[in-house]
């Protein structure tokens, strides 16, 4: 079951936010969206209020040869950050300098149509990339074990803008877990869509229209594995196996008392969550999968900062481990 604002009545659409309680929201902007809060802004206003309007522009690249000569590289400029002088990137001489609201424009579309509520502005690596993220819907796997609450998933949009020269500007889903704050959706299994620079109104608003669709798309897809991961059935039997197996595969095979000690102590850990985690009965594959998305999210970088977690989860070491264990789990 799926709730997305896309085409929603205005009053709906304010229901839908609403069903997302506040204190999960901030949790989930804290832990799982690093940046500036910018809640129900304009895109051109949080994208001012978060420090993330500088101006790019290019310039040559010099080349030291000693303290006194100096050449110019030719062919080959840097993004500069017009505001702290700070190089962003190399570029070569077709490179064409869009700026942040140039290429989130299609995004700005649907923040002015009600499509999706702004939630946090980040900027990253000095300003090489800025990162708005901002809340699409929500979709129900089941019933929460004991409880006669849903299972609920909250779907965010990740657009990214890029000055370094190397990245395209691009839009792509991120799934959470409501009950657990989870992050689900793996950076390499995810669909991610480019978000085609665009000039006047009217191929703001088709772009916005494909963007929106792919989004929905891949949520649906998303949504419609984790179902079937809810329905199938898993023993703590074979889940330690799995949790075996994962790390094995993940970190290689271990030599050292010491380090099958430890080994022996995370899947233990591993099988707490699946009995016992947030959400989880220990009793299917969705459970599987949470249990690996929890401990990843929630203990082994539970002392790192909200940027640096974030940073592992999407394309780190924990991003690697989650993809691993749910092709593992779904092959």
């Amino acid at each position: 079951m799926g709730i997305f604002l896309s085409g929603m009545s205005d009053q709906a659409k304010r229901d839908a936010i609403a069903a997302l309680p506040t204190a999960k929201r901030d949790a989930i902007m804290h832990r799982a969206l690093p940046g500036a809060r910018v809640d129900g802004q304009s895109l051109p206003n949080a994208i001012a209020n978060a420090g993330a309007d500088f101006r790019v522009e290019t310039r040559p690249i010099l080349a030291v040869l000693d303290a006194e000569r100096a050449v110019e590289v030719r062919n080959r400029f840097a993004t500069v950050r017009m505001d702290t002088g700070e190089p962003l990137g190399v570029v070569g001489n077709g490179y064409a300098v869009s700026q942040t609201l140039a290429q989130l424009a299609p995004v700005a579309v649907l923040v002015e149509r009600g499509d999706a509520q702004l939630a946090t502005v980040a900027v990253a690596k000095g300003g090489a990339k800025v990162r708005v993220s901002a809340f699409l819907g929500s979709s129900i796997i089941g019933q929460l074990p004991g409880s006669a609450g849903p299972d609920v998933l909250a779907h965010f949009g990740l657009f990214e803008a890029s000055h370094d020269g190397e990245s395209s500007t691009t839009g792509a889903l991120q799934t959470l877990r409501v009950v657990c704050l989870n992050g689900l959706t793996t950076w390499d299994t995810v669909a991610k869509y480019s978000v085609r620079h665009t000039l006047n109104g009217e191929q703001r608003v088709a772009e916005a229209a494909r963007l929106m669709l792919g989004l929905k798309s891949a949520a649906a897809a998303e949504v419609a594995q984790f179902q079937m991961m809810h329905q199938a059935r898993m023993s703590l039997h074979q889940f330690r196996a799995f949790a075996h197996s994962l790390l094995e595969a993940a970190r290689g095979k271990l030599a050292s008392e010491r380090a099958q000690a430890i080994r022996k102590v995370e899947v233990d850990d591993l099988c707490d969550l699946f009995t016992g985690g947030k959400g989880n009965s220990g009793s299917s594959l969705w459970d599987g999968y949470n249990s690996v998305t929890e401990w990843i999210d929630h203990r082994v970088r539970k002392n790192g900062a909200p940027a640096h977690t974030f940073e592992s989860s999407r394309f780190g070491a924990g991003n690697a481990l989650k993809s691993r264990a749910l092709r593992m789990l779904t092959r």
